[in-house]
C-alpha cells in the first residue's frame, strides 16, 4: 500500500472534509492508497461519518491522537496538509525532515516552506479534485516523489533547522554591532 497521511487537529481550518472528499477519487482510481489521520478534535465524529458516508471508510483511517509521530512519519509514503487557514504549518516542516514528499495547500505560511514542483506540490484550497490529482500524481510518479522529499529535506535543514535559526541570530547581532561601530 502507499500510505498518505495527516497529522492536524480535527478542526475546521485543517480541511480534512476536502482531504476525505479526495478519497472518493483516489480510491477509484488507485485503490491501494490508504490515508491515516492523526489528530482529536471537535470534528472527530463528523470526519469520521462523512467517511462512512461516502464509503471510503476502507482507505482513510482515523488514529486518534499519538506521541508517536516520529513513528507514524516514517511509515508514511505522502505528506499532506489540507487547510484552507494555516499560519506556518509546523507538521510540515516535521514530515520534510523525515524526507517525505509533501501535498498542502497554498494558505498562510506554506509557500514559505513548500515550493511547488520543488520541495512538494501546492494545490489551492477547498479543492478535493485538485488535492486528489496531487496525491495521485505521486503516488504514480514515484521518482518525483523521491525528488521532492530529497529537496524537502535540504530546504527544511538550510532554512529551519536550529544551526540555521541561530545563523540568522548571529547576522542580526552582527549588523547591529556593525550598525553601531
Amino acid at each position: 500500500d502507499f500510505l498518505v497521511g495527516i497529522v492536524a487537529a480535527l478542526e475546521d481550518h485543517k480541511g480534512h472534509k476536502y482531504l476525505i472528499e479526495a478519497a472518493r477519487t483516489i480510491k477509484l482510481r488507485a485503490p491501494r492508497v490508504k490515508i491515516i489521520v492523526v489528530g482529536k478534535g471537535s470534528l472527530e465524529m463528523e470526519l469520521d461519518q462523512q467517511a462512512r458516508e461516502m464509503r471510503v471508510d476502507d482507505l482513510v483511517f482515523f488514529l486518534g491522537f499519538r506521541e508517536d509521530i516520529p513513528r507514524i512519519l516514517a511509515s508514511l509514503d505522502l505528506f499532506v496538509l489540507s487547510s484552507h487557514l494555516e499560519g506556518l504549518g509546523s507538521s510540515i516542516m516535521d514530515a520534510m525532515a523525515c524526507k517525505l514528499p509533501v501535498v498542502a495547500t497554498e494558505v498562510g505560511g506554506i509557500p514559505e516552506v513548500v515550493t511547488h514542483n520543488e520541495t512538494g506540490l501546492l494545490v489551492p484550497p477547498r479543492n478535493p479534485g485538485a488535492l486528489a490529482e496531487a496525491i495521485l500524481r505521486l503516488h504514480y510518479d514515484r521518482p518525483l516523489a523521491a525528488r521532492l522529499g530529497k529537496r524537502g529535506y535540504e530546504v527544511v535543514h538550510e532554512k529551519f533547522s536550529a544551526e540555521a535559526m541561530a545563523r540568522r541570530i548571529i547576522a542580526v547581532y552582527e549588523n547591529i554591532a556593525l550598525k553601531k561601530g
